[in-house]
This record gives C-alpha cells, sequence and structure tokens, in this order.
C-alpha cells in the first residue's frame, strides 16, 4: 500500500436506485465529485443466491476524496445504508496516485466550491 496516496477513489456498488441516497450522503460530508454509472450483473443464478444478490441491475458510484474520510464513510455507508449485511451493496478504495491539476485536486478534496 503507497501512504504517499494523499487521496482515494471508492468505488461501491449498489441496487439500482440506491445512489442518489448515497450522493446526498457523500455530498454532506463534503464529497463533491462524485459520478454515478449504471451497470447489469452477469452472474449466474447459483452464484446470485450465493453472494446474496436479487437484482443484477446496479449503480456504480465512483467518487474521489481525502484518505483521511474513508473510515469515516465506510462506517456511513455500514450504519446508514446497511451495507454490512449480505445484498446491500460493496464498497471499496484505491489508492490515486496523481490528479492532472491543482485545482482539480482541491475539487476532488472538497476546498473548492464550484
Amino acid at each position: 500500500m503507497n501512504n504517499y496516496c494523499l487521496v482515494k477513489c471508492m468505488i461501491a456498488i449498489v441496487d439500482r436506485g440506491k445512489s442518489n441516497a448515497i450522493v446526498k450522503f457523500l455530498r454532506e460530508k463534503n464529497i463533491m465529485c462524485n459520478f454515478v454509472m449504471q451497470a447489469h450483473g452477469t452472474a449466474s443464478t447459483q452464484w446470485q443466491n450465493l453472494l446474496g444478490i436479487g437484482d443484477t441491475k446496479k449503480d456504480v458510484i465512483v467518487s474521489v476524496m481525502d484518505k483521511t474520510k474513508t473510515k469515516e464513510i465506510l462506517e456511513g455507508l455500514g450504519d446508514e445504508f446497511g451495507m454490512r449485511k449480505a445484498g446491500r451493496g460493496i464498497a471499496f478504495f484505491i489508492g490515486v496516485n496523481s490528479i492532472g491539476g491543482r485545482r482539480l485536486l482541491q475539487y476532488c478534496l472538497g476546498k473548492v466550491e464550484d
């Protein structure tokens, strides 16, 4: 794990339609750089049953934030959206090594309001 990554990218996969509430939650935490994409899973019924996935229509949320917020965000997703339970969604973080432009970096970290 790179200690020099000051920025993290969160990828969350949730049931279709749940992303609006999650993006609202993220914005309340001053995480303003959020992208939502619609997705469709292709897992077989056997895998869906094993993983507790009912519907294959999903929303994928990609958010960029200061690494110091990751624990708070994961706890909030678990507490407010039940994501600790099977079938409620998944979220994970990856380190971001660079972002093009100081202004974009500041915006992603919630330090510029534009």
